[in-house]
């Protein structure tokens, strides 16, 4: 269900949209069962939880660019913001920062965003042409771990031949391809596979 001008808050939010989404019996039993495992694992004395089978959304995104029927699948894609922040963290350290001027800090910093844009850039068009050729998903952790490790190279190989340029990402192409494949969970949808399946 979808309702339109709803008021929230004091806060002026541009034609906001509110839409009310239920899940179905099979979702219900799905979060059951994967709070119970966290149960477990987590060692919680509650023996039970009592599941939520409305969910609210709010967006001011109109209608014409997303459906009502795409902003829950929409909205599950927000895992790969964390996974964002985890290759930030445990790849490239950006947050481990010695004591040091704040000239330097600035140089510090600058480095590590140039880097992290050079191997997202290549790591997501990469991962763009495998799934357009071969629907092959790769891990995006993986790949940008190959792609931060191949950066040195990568800044030699800009004065070579083009000839030796394109063998040098022929190769680092492969290597992505052969060593970043994705694991597969079990019922769980690509971020792929959530936009192809989004109404258009």
């Amino acid at each position: 269900m979808e309702l339109h001008h709803v008021y929230i808050s004091q806060k002026r939010i541009p034609k906001p949209r509110l839409i009310l989404y239920r899940l179905t019996e099979e979702q219900e039993r799905a979060r059951e069962e994967k709070w119970n495992q966290r149960r477990k694992k987590m060692k919680h004395t509650s023996n039970h939880r009592q599941t939520h089978p409305i969910y609210a959304y709010i967006t001011n995104t109109s209608v014409k660019d997303i459906a009502k029927e795409a902003v829950y699948p929409l909205y599950s894609l927000r895992w790969q913001i964390e996974i964002l922040f985890k290759v930030w963290k445990s790849i490239f350290r950006i947050h481990r920062v010695k004591k040091m001027k704040k000239e330097r800090l600035d140089c510090h910093l600058y480095d590590t965003f140039i880097s992290i844009l050079i191997s997202s850039t290549m790591t997501f068009k990469i991962r763009n042409v495998l799934y357009q050729k071969e629907k092959r998903e790769i891990s995006e952790y993986k790949a940008m771990y190959i792609m931060k490790e191949s950066l040195p190279n990568i800044y030699l190989h800009l004065f070579e031949t083009h000839e030796k340029i394109t063998a040098f990402f022929d190769g680092l192409y492969d290597l992505i391809r052969k060593n970043g494949k994705k694991s597969k969970r079990y019922k769980k949808e690509s971020p792929f596979g959530i936009l192809e399946a989004l109404p258009r």
